[in-house]
């Protein structure tokens, strides 16, 4: 995935890659939107 977006020309100085399932709090406010 990350190949195709910087062969699309998006700029890698400008942005920040990361694997969202490594990031707790996704998951954790995921969790509170579907109780709402």
């Amino acid at each position: 995935m990350a190949k195709v977006l910087l062969s699309s020309g998006i700029d890698k100085d400008k942005m920040c890659l990361f694997v969202q399932s490594q990031v707790p709090q996704h998951t954790e406010l995921t969790w509170i939107f579907s109780c709402i």
